[in-house]
């Protein structure tokens, strides 16, 4: 968690200024990363791609892709 504090606003700024779609996947139970953080990251990142449905994933992701796939 120290981690997370120290490089916290270098972490928020690239995925604000990201040149290529993110998506962020979180499992909705997980204790540290679950629906909270998601709801929290959605009021950081302008038009924020989440896959909020996955119930039993207990990881947080940040996946690059190519959307014109």
């Amino acid at each position: 968690m120290k981690q997370r504090k120290q490089y916290r606003e270098h972490w928020v700024v690239a995925l604000q200024n990201a040149d290529f779609p993110v998506r962020l996947t979180a499992g909705m139970t997980d204790p540290i990363s679950g629906a909270h953080m998601m709801a929290r990251y959605k009021t950081f990142i302008p038009n924020a791609d989440v896959l909020i449905s996955i119930a039993s994933l207990g990881m947080l992701a940040a996946i690059p892709f190519n959307s014109a796939r």
